[in-house]
């Protein structure tokens, strides 16, 4: 009987090891997809992925401002364990976290190093997927990673408090006035507070907590402060121009000997109407007094360009002093226009000359 038993038991093992084998032998690939992540384990430090030119990798149209890196992995293992691993459509993006300083820096200057590491070694060595008993075997986009480090300096910042529109508040009481980071060599120094219109109402009524930023590649840093006005703090109203006035500034030289003609003019106007704004009562009033409310600037050398066409962006003649007065949602669109040779002024004005602009006002400078 305790024969039989014995040989029970070492058919099962044997079982279990012929099935362990023969999973093992048949090997399979797949590609996972894996977030790079960096870590700044130091808040003097700054960390940024760099192509594999050297620059560094750019994100949303800013750099510095990538703080991760999608790769593509190719793994290799026994099937089985491929299976599990495999992605399907409800499936985690698996994070790595990466750590400057578990790597050996080339010193670039006192406070740069850069780090250059093979990513495929990296994974394997640290055995990241051997608890499946796979092989990381390719990557994209890169094999090799480079990272750079930059050393953040310590600064004593003043909190500068502002609108929305980029007003500042000069008599603002601030606590803490001057607030202590780290922060990039090139950054401003200051920290930042904007005031939404009703956190302007209510800190005219009493202090509020706000949040101070310093604009910042990456994370920015940010710190609790609290902000009173004055109470006699205006409450800047809001105006628009329905139909502004364009009006086309030229050096004196060109007066009279050349014309202006912008194409879609009217397109143009439409997409700068109608021009909002908003500021003191008086500055107010007196941008909507203005002859023009819309420039377009000619210069000399425009007269020599001529396929493509010059173009610029339209300005807004905002009248002197104008921090008491702010263009909300500015437009940056260029308008295209043509520099033609006319004939001589032959007593008319200036702007008689130009046909295409009567009704939209010449200046000459």
């Amino acid at each position: 009987m305790w024969a039989k038993v014995k040989l029970a038991i070492a058919v099962v093992i044997l079982s279990g090891l012929v099935w362990i084998f023969a999973e093992r032998a048949q090997i399979q690939n797949t590609t996972i997809t894996v977030d790079l992540v960096l870590v700044e384990s130091r808040s003097d430090l700054f960390v940024q992925f760099l192509d594999q030119s050297g620059d560094i990798l750019v994100s949303d149209g800013t750099p510095g401002q990538q703080r991760h890196l999608s790769m593509r992995l190719t793994v290799q293992g026994p099937a089985g364990r491929i299976q599990q691993v495999r992605p399907d459509q409800n499936s985690i993006t698996p994070v790595i976290l990466l750590d400057v300083q578990n790597f050996k820096g080339l010193e670039i200057s006192p406070d740069v190093q850069e780090y250059s590491f093979n990513i495929i070694e990296y994974l394997n060595e640290r055995r990241w997927f051997d608890k499946d008993y796979l092989q990381v075997i390719e990557v994209e986009p890169m094999e090799v990673i480079r990272i750079r480090s930059t050393r953040r300096v310590e600064r004593q910042l003043p909190v500068v408090v502002r609108s929305e529109l980029g007003a500042e508040f000069s008599q603002a009481v601030v606590d803490p006035q001057i607030i202590t980071a780290h922060i990039l060599p090139e950054q401003p120094l200051e920290a930042s507070v904007i005031l939404t219109e009703e956190q302007r109402r209510e800190a005219a009524q009493q202090a509020i907590s706000v949040v101070a930023r310093i604009t910042a590649p990456g994370v920015p840093e940010k710190v609790n402060v609290t902000v009173r006005l004055p109470e006699t703090t205006a409450i800047w109203p809001e105006d628009e121009i329905k139909t502004p006035n364009l009006g086309i500034i030229m050096p004196l030289s060109m007066v009279g000997k050349y014309q202006v003609e912008v194409e879609d003019i009217q397109a143009l106007l439409d997409e700068y109407s109608p021009v909002r704004f908003q500021g003191a009562a008086e500055a107010v009033n007196e941008y909507r007094s203005q002859r023009y409310h819309l420039l377009l600037e000619i210069d000399e050398k425009d007269r020599d360009q001529v396929d493509p066409p010059p173009s610029r962006r339209l300005s807004y003649n905002l009248p002197p002093g104008t921090a008491n007065i702010k263009i909300i949602n500015p437009v940056t669109t260029a308008a295209r226009f043509h520099v033609q040779k006319t004939g001589p002024l032959s007593g008319k004005r200036a702007s008689d000359t130009y046909e295409e602009l009567k009704l939209f006002g010449v200046n000459v400078r």
